[in-house]
C-alpha cells in the first residue's frame, strides 16, 4: 500500500533525523533492489516500471506539444516531436554503455530507432527522471 504514495522515500520508510544529509539519494525502491541482488535474487525491474508510463506521461504533459510519451515493449519512451530525439528509461541499475545493454534495452533501441524520423536516442532511467528531470530534458533538446 506504501508503494502507492510514496514515490522516493518519505520518513515512514526510510528518512530520519540520522540520515537527513542523504535524504536527495535515498530511494526505497533502490535499496530492495539492492537488498534482493545481495541475496542473490535476480533484478525485480516492475518495481520501477510498473509506474514508468505515467512518470512519462506526466512529464511530457508538463512539457507541452513538442514532447511525447509511449510505451515500446514495456519501456517508458520520451520523444521531442521537433528535434526527434528520444530518450529510453529503464531500471536504474541497467547500464547504459553498448557491451553492456540488456537484451530488453537492445529491442528497445533498435524499435526506437527504427521510427521515422527519429535521428538520435539516448538511455536514461527512472530514478533519474525522478531526481534529475532536467537532465533528462537535456538529451531532448
Amino acid at each position: 500500500e506504501h508503494a502507492r504514495y510514496c514515490t522516493v522515500s518519505c520518513p515512514d520508510c526510510l528518512r530520519s533525523y540520522d540520515n537527513r544529509r542523504l535524504h536527495g539519494a535515498l530511494d526505497w525502491r533502490l535499496a530492495l533492489d539492492m537488498m534482493d541482488l545481495a541475496a542473490g535474487d535476480s533484478l525485480k525491474t516492475n518495481r520501477w516500471l510498473e509506474r514508468g508510463a505515467s512518470v512519462a506521461q506526466a512529464f511530457a504533459k508538463s512539457m507541452g506539444d513538442w514532447l511525447a510519451a509511449d510505451l515500446i515493449s514495456g519501456l517508458p519512451v520520451l520523444l521531442n516531436n521537433e528535434n526527434h530525439k528520444a530518450v529510453i528509461l529503464g531500471h536504474p541499475l541497467w547500464r547504459r554503455d553498448e557491451d553492456h545493454l540488456t537484451d530488453w534495452q537492445r529491442e528497445v533501441l533498435a524499435t526506437v530507432a527504427a521510427r521515422a524520423g527519429v535521428q538520435a536516442v539516448e538511455l536514461s532511467d527512472l530514478y533519474e527522471m525522478d531526481r534529475q528531470p532536467l537532465a533528462v530534458l537535456r538529451y531532448l533538446t
